[in-house]
């Protein structure tokens, strides 16, 4: 019969695993950058815009714990899709505006036919907005702040709206939606995906969002460990539906503390879009 295992020999083997998956999770789990697939059915969408591709990278959180070569494989993965719309949903930094010039010099213009579009999120607010800002606008990114600009494909429209972060005295969906007026299809960044219900409130079409990093930490059963939203966990990543709104929310590429990913990996979202099917009444 094998001897029984000590109280003490026990805490020490199950600090040892704990140890061991933390590590794995610095050393490997932040660094094991994949694609996330996701269509998304917009009811109304011009046929121009069906097959649209559009990147959606977020939460860099480039400091301390994510280098500039973490985010220049962003990067370089998503201009390995070819996009067609670019989209940067927050968080470039933690810790210091600073980081904001490295991070984008690492990111690099991402080619797309309509261009790149970014929000800004909390931790850019708890550092310099303005910095940030100026930074992402030396990659041609356009910074929305509660506004809208009109996407066109041959022709066709749709509607881009950005918002400032959630947590922000700046935050305003209602005067990026009467920017937009009641033109539709109308696309949404913004940085916390807990702005999904005011967004199906007021027939958003699609929300991009990021903020979650999926929890960073996932155990079995219990899921994400790390949550910090009121939406719940259904909305740590992918895609949901809410009444009329759909929303993507992307775990993005960085970390924050503590700086691990354990069955969570980082990504870049690729966002195609599709018409919703059409139902005949007879």
């Amino acid at each position: 019969m094998p001897r029984s295992i000590s109280r003490r020999r026990f805490i020490a083997c199950a600090g040892s695993a704990v140890l061991g998956a933390g590590l794995c999770g610095v050393v490997w789990g932040t660094r094991r950058l994949r694609v996330a697939d996701a269509a998304v059915a917009i009811r109304d969408l011009p046929e121009a815009f069906h097959g649209l591709r559009i990147a959606h990278l977020s939460d860099f959180h480039r400091g301390r714990w994510v280098s500039a070569a973490q985010v220049r494989q962003a990067g370089d993965l998503a201009r390995s899709l070819s996009p067609d719309l670019v989209v940067l949903t927050g968080d470039l930094v933690t810790g210091s505006a600073a980081y904001a010039w490295s991070c984008v010099d690492a990111l690099g213009r991402i080619p797309s036919p309509l261009g790149t579009f970014a929000v800004l999120g909390n931790h850019d607010w708890w550092t310099d907005r303005a910095v940030v800002r100026r930074a992402l606008e030396r990659i041609d990114a356009h910074v929305l702040s509660n506004d809208a600009v009109r996407l066109t494909v041959n022709g066709s429209p749709v509607w881009l709206l950005g918002v400032e972060d959630m947590w922000s005295s700046g935050f305003s969906l209602a005067k990026a939606v009467y920017a937009a007026g009641d033109n539709r299809p109308r696309i949404l960044l913004c940085h916390n995906p807990d702005v999904i219900a005011t967004a199906a409130s007021w027939g958003i079409d699609l929300v991009l969002s990021g903020h979650t990093h999926g929890g960073q930490v996932c155990l079995p059963v219990f899921g994400p460990l790390i949550l910090p939203i009121r939406s719940g966990k259904s909305f740590a990543s992918g895609t949901k539906r809410v009444g009329p709104t759909t929303i993507h929310v992307t775990r993005g590429v960085g970390v924050v503390v503590p700086p691990v990913r354990i069955n969570c990996p980082p990504e870049v979202s690729l966002v195609t879009l599709e018409p919703a099917p059409t139902h005949v009444v007879t």
